[in-house]
């Protein structure tokens, strides 16, 4: 399942995040399917240490903010909507 509602430079701008921030989220929900490590990676955290940068980028408030909130977004994008009913 592909999540980048928007390119990196967009969330770091909207979110208030670093490009390298915005690269984690946009990589966190799309191409790494919410494996953290990763994500990390693909945004150019340590390649020496992924798993403490992964779980360092996850506890900022911000990125925390804009995982929950482009997240929610993507699944109110991705349910189906109901289906009107007839009147017969």
């Amino acid at each position: 399942m592909n999540c980048p509602i928007l390119p990196a430079e967009d969330i770091a701008a909207v979110f208030g995040l670093n490009l390298r921030q915005g690269r984690f989220v946009e990589a966190y929900l799309g191409q790494c399917n919410y494996n953290a490590t990763r994500a990390a990676i693909k945004a150019g955290y340590s390649t020496r240490h992924p798993r403490q940068s992964a779980h360092q980028v996850r506890k900022n408030p911000k990125v925390k903010r804009a995982v929950d909130m482009l997240l929610k977004i993507y699944m109110r994008l991705s349910m189906p909507r109901p289906r009107a009913h007839s009147a017969t």
